[in-house]
């Protein structure tokens, strides 16, 4: 019996992805971007942790269709998913900094599998959080208009976009080593 539940585990561990590479997929493309273009350092980063954290790394195949997360193995699963959801919808959030194609992504790339590249992906957060940043003048404004946009005025969208920032800056300080600021 305890070998049967040993094997089980095995096999698991085996088709499961390497979680830590994929991670660094996704940390490394984030942190040029931010040098890139001048972010504070490590907050493109904590915002990553909060668009695409599963298994407790950030994940660089994901999308989100239409609020509904899905993680692929690979950016060629991913891509072929991407392929039937645009078909269907052009709310769907793209990779390691889940860039929404009816809304951002259309600014960075002609085709939304561009986006699918994690260095791709995060230059084009870094341009559009770059860009909220002058429009709004402050880091601050500019991640919480990221989640929803820098013109939205209800209140339910407003919420959820406080909410967003509370979770970027708890990441935030976590990676300066710094106290939780919400």
């Amino acid at each position: 019996m305890r070998n049967r539940y040993r094997n089980m585990i095995v096999a698991c561990l085996l088709i499961l992805p390497n979680t830590g590479q994929a991670s660094e997929v996704c940390r490394n493309a984030v942190q040029a971007a931010e040098r890139q273009y001048e972010i504070p350092a490590e907050l493109l980063l904590a915002m990553n942790q909060v668009e695409t954290l599963w298994s407790n790394q950030a994940w660089p195949w994901s999308l989100n269709i239409s609020g509904k997360p899905q993680r692929y193995k690979t950016d060629t699963e991913m891509t072929n998913a991407l392929d039937e959801v645009v078909r269907r919808t052009e709310n769907v959030d793209i990779g390691c900094m889940q860039i929404n194609w009816r809304w951002v992504g259309k600014e960075c790339a002609t085709d939304p599998r561009d986006l699918v590249n994690p260095q791709s992906n995060a230059i084009c957060s870094a341009r559009y959080l770059t860009k909220l940043y002058r429009q709004l003048g402050s880091w601050h404004k500019a991640v919480k208009a990221y989640h929803v946009g820098p013109f939205r005025k209800d209140k339910g969208a407003n919420q959820r976009a406080d909410s967003y920032v509370c979770k970027v800056g708890r990441e935030y300080a976590l990676l300066l080593g710094k106290e939780d600021p919400c």
